[in-house]
């Protein structure tokens, strides 16, 4: 399947020189809370290009030799990590374009601010007993963020188009989490910032003031039972105060809500959309490939009850979209 992809990818591409469809690493940077490079799909983590440190931050990082290595591999048609990249969620989903020595503009910087989480869901490394043998640091230090972002910017990085703050962990552990927002907005002021979080916390109003553009919450049900039957330890009240905090500070919000035999029931997610058109929240609902899997709604019948409904939108995970 992975060779069907290549090849049709660079069919589409060959009018504008050798290149293939590649994945997220080619046009973007994943730093994680301890400082890691690594690529960002799901099997391909495991793989680390680089690992940053405070006070030797190198110079264009986005231009290093592992990175570049994996441009090289999607422009000449090849998988980069045989064996690893079969599995790779974004794999298809970004031109490989023509080799450059220099990068001067990032579609997308994913910034993991913790690697603690307070829920735990199944399918969450954090909570598989793992962590401290996975990772140095808990959380990441805004000081290592800003070298990285002035490295950038002196690289030749004029343009980052989106900055996500999520990762394995949720960032509003983060007792700096502020901090890092808003050195991401004084060095890149067009860029849109993206807050991802399950929200399942005390208020934390400052959020909405410190250069965020948007926040996520991930939110899988609208009653307390169904709600925790994925998100372990979480709280639905909590989460709803905290959305509505957000929004009623001038915040733009989502409520992403991945569909599953215990939630997806039809009045359910009507319920959501309500309370969520109410306080001009987007309702997003998504189906997912994992084993929990809703069976009740398929990408066509999703995509046909959304349609008539203003607030709601359907999204499906990469690999749903590829095994579909």
């Amino acid at each position: 399947m992975i060779r069907r992809l290549l090849e049709a990818a660079s069919s589409r591409w060959a009018a504008r020189g050798p290149q293939v469809r590649g994945c997220s690493m080619v046009d973007g940077l994943y730093l994680r809370a301890d400082g890691e490079l690594p690529c960002w799909c799901g099997p391909g983590e495991v793989i680390v290009h680089a690992r940053l440190a405070l006070g030797s931050v190198p110079a264009s990082p986005q231009d290093l030799a592992p990175i570049r290595a994996v441009r090289r591999a999607f422009a000449e048609g090849r998988l980069p990590f045989p064996g690893t990249c079969e599995g790779c969620q974004v794999l298809g989903t970004r031109p490989a374009r023509e080799l450059r020595e220099r990068r001067s503009r990032l579609d997308e910087l994913h910034v993991e601010p913790s690697w603690l989480c307070n829920l735990g869901c199944a399918m969450c490394p954090p909570d598989n007993g793992a962590r401290g043998e996975l990772r140095d640091h808990d959380h990441l230090d805004p000081a290592l963020l800003i070298e990285l972002l002035d490295a950038l910017l002196a690289g030749g990085v004029g343009v980052i188009r989106s900055v996500r703050f999520e990762g394995k962990g949720d960032p509003c552990l983060n007792p700096r989490l502020e901090e890092l927002i808003r050195a991401t907005r004084a060095r890149y002021p067009q860029s849109y910032l993206v807050l991802t979080t399950n929200g399942s916390f005390p208020l934390r109003s400052d959020l909405a003031h410190c250069g965020l553009d948007h926040a996520d919450i991930s939110a899988d049900g609208f009653t307390q039972a169904s709600y925790g039957q994925y998100r372990k330890r979480g709280n639905l009240k909590r989460v709803k105060a905290f959305a509505e905090d957000l929004t009623s500070r001038g915040l733009s919000v989502g409520w992403k809500y991945i569909l599953m035999p215990w939630n997806d029931g039809e009045d359910e997610l009507l319920s959501c959309l309500e309370w969520c058109r109410a306080r001009d929240i987007q309702l997003e609902l998504r189906l997912t490939h994992s084993a929990e899997a809703s069976e009740r709604w398929d990408w066509p019948r999703l995509q046909a009850w959304v349609a008539p409904r203003e607030g709601v939108i359907a999204r499906r995970t990469l690999a749903h979209a590829k095994a579909g």
